[in-house]
């Protein structure tokens, strides 16, 4: 039994830094192109700072996300490589839940601003919920895309040895 373990070992440590790291490298930036993809402009009316502090979070590089979805990666590899997929399905319905608490209770907006075009105020809020939703699955797909990727590393490793 410990030779076994031992054996894959550095197979499953490569293939989780494989893993991490393209989670780092990847994931990241394609996070980085949905922002740029949908601009959360202000409404005509509304301070364009005050609505730029409102609508983001700028940890720049201690992004709590960006730590995140690199330790989800490395759980959907763990899961993967010891065929826990309902650990992983867990995992991703305690997501679900967790965005869905955050959109129904805690991301509350008004329902108007005073002085803004309605029409307006509601393309803005579109957009941005767009680009809340468009991140989280861009980057849960990434991650759990990197895990595979690392994942395969492993498994030729551990073929090799």
């Amino acid at each position: 039994m410990i030779d076994v373990v031992l054996r894959h070992a550095a197979p499953i440590a490569a293939g989780l830094v494989v893993s991490v790291l393209l989670s780092y490298l990847v994931v990241k930036r394609l996070v980085r192109a949905v922002d740029r993809s949908i601009p959360i402009t202000a409404p005509a009316g509304v301070d364009v700072t005050r609505w730029k502090r409102a609508t983001s979070l700028d940890g720049g590089e201690r992004n709590p996300a960006a730590w995140l979805g690199m330790m989800e990666t490395a759980l959907f590899f763990v899961c993967v490589w010891y065929a826990a997929y309902t650990l992983a399905a867990g995992f991703l319905a305690f997501k679900l839940a967790s965005k869905w608490e955050v959109w129904q209770s805690i991301l509350q907006v008004p329902d108007h601003l005073d002085n803004v075009d309605p029409l307006e105020y509601l393309a803005a809020r579109n957009r941005w919920a767009s680009s809340i939703l468009q991140r989280w699955m861009v980057g849960t797909l990434g991650n759990v895309l990197c895990a595979f990727v690392g994942f395969g590393v492993a498994r030729v490793l551990a073929g090799l040895l």
